[in-house]
């Protein structure tokens, strides 16, 4: 439950609000524009070197670079702790007024050279501010009966939700526009009405993880599948597995995004299962092994299971594979592997930077524990239309084995 982010419980003040977030980063540099400062975004694309930025930085020809970001969080190198200050405060004015229901978090740690220590160092810090922050309040200074008493801004509109006329306020009443033209379109539901899949046959769900791209899915998923449960098409229970510190975060998503009738279906036929590192459970006809992937960021699970054909399938999560699992991965014939990028664009999309690999890593991983099949996901989408052609001619230089790249809605023969 973030409420550093999302200031209010309420589906008509919270819809549509990752939107918000999604465009807050490049705010940030704007707003750092407006006070004379110098920047680099991701967007520009330049090589990532050490060197030309800090002689950029001394000569003050630069003052922040956007290093990456995702999960909600923006990474920024900055010249020094006073352009941070200067650059937040801006920032956090600029929220002030224009969307005073989003609550911004700030911290920062001083650039030793060791990256990894030093990101270690500022997730730290992250972990401290949270814990010490309390959900904000903007100025407004009304009567309750003019006011909403959870985020302290005054009713602007009346809308039709649920069947009665609300009050809402007006940064709710654009989340909740916004948010209603995203959702008339899921991409997660979308897809599986393109390739046919019925939701009445999905009982079992695995979640490998918390980051945003792994995990905002299975909302949609609970509320399809609580909407047949409730219309008596959905025959039989949910099992969605995770490991055991998603088993909350999934709740309280699912609490603070849909409607009750649904989100009470969780324990009643809609079950979030715990599961442990090594731990075995009998899913349709199979024997599945799920295992922590020993992840640098957020904790992960995989899985390994045999097929009915005798073949050993596993995925290996969204980070470069860890020693550590060899015992799951080994012996593999099917292995789902993650390559951000290509070796030859490393410097571009920075993948280690983000605790990815590329296709030359995952390919020589493949040969050398002997994979006969090695299924590459996880990547960028910038070429997307080239990518099985680009990623298949680089990854025939290190594997020569039975190399894919699946396209969206490609169906592969296990």
């Amino acid at each position: 439950k973030q409420e550093y982010i999302f200031r209010s419980n309420r589906m008509t003040e919270m819809i549509g609000a990752s939107e918000h977030i999604s465009k807050s980063w490049d705010i940030l540099f704007e707003q750092a524009e407006k006070i004379g400062k110098k920047i680099r975004r991701l967007s520009d694309q330049k090589r990532f070197d050490m060197d030309e930025i800090r002689a950029a930085f001394e000569s003050h020809d630069l003052h922040m670079v956007d290093l990456f970001r995702g999960g909600g969080n923006d990474t920024v190198l900055f010249d020094s702790k006073e352009s941070y200050l200067e650059v937040n405060r801006q920032f956090s004015y600029y929220l002030i007024e224009n969307y005073p229901g989003m609550i911004p978090m700030a911290v920062c740690c001083e650039y030793t050279g060791d990256y990894q220590e030093d990101y270690k160092r500022l997730m730290e810090e992250a972990d401290l501010e949270k814990n010490r922050m309390i959900s904000g309040q903007s100025s407004f200074i009304l009567p309750f009966s003019m006011m909403d008493r959870t985020v302290f801004q005054p009713y602007s509109r009346v809308i039709s939700y649920e069947g009665r006329l609300v009050r809402i306020t007006e940064e709710g009443y654009v989340k909740r526009k916004r948010g209603q033209e995203i959702s008339k379109g899921d991409p997660a539901v979308k897809i599986l009405d393109d390739m046919k899949v019925d939701l009445n046959a999905i009982h079992h769900i695995f979640v490998t993880h918390e980051h945003t791209d792994h995990i905002l899915g299975i909302i949609w998923m609970i509320r399809m599948i609580a909407t047949g449960m409730k219309k008596g098409t959905y025959e039989g229970n949910l099992q969605i597995y995770c490991h055991a510190g998603l088993v909350d975060t999934i709740s309280t998503l699912c609490r603070l995004t849909i409607q009750g009738k649904f989100y009470k279906m969780i324990g009643q036929r809609i079950f979030l299962v715990p599961v442990e590192d090594g731990e075995t459970v009998h899913i349709l006809s199979y024997d599945v092994t799920f295992f922590d992937i020993l992840s640098t960021k957020a904790k992960q699970f995989g899985f390994t299971t045999i097929l009915d054909n005798g073949k050993k399938l596993t995925c290996a999560g969204d980070e470069p594979y860890n020693p550590g699992c060899r015992p799951y991965v080994e012996g593999s014939q099917w292995l789902l592997h993650e390559a951000f990028c290509l070796y030859g664009d490393r410097e571009r999309f920075q993948p280690y930077e983000k605790h990815h690999s590329t296709v030359k890593e995952a390919c020589e991983l493949a040969a050398e524990l002997q994979i006969p099949n090695l299924i590459l996901w996880h990547t960028e989408d910038k070429q997307i239309s080239r990518r099985k052609e680009l990623y298949t001619a680089e990854g025939r230089q290190y594997y020569s084995g039975n190399l894919l790249v699946p396209d969206d809605k490609e169906i592969i023969d296990l």
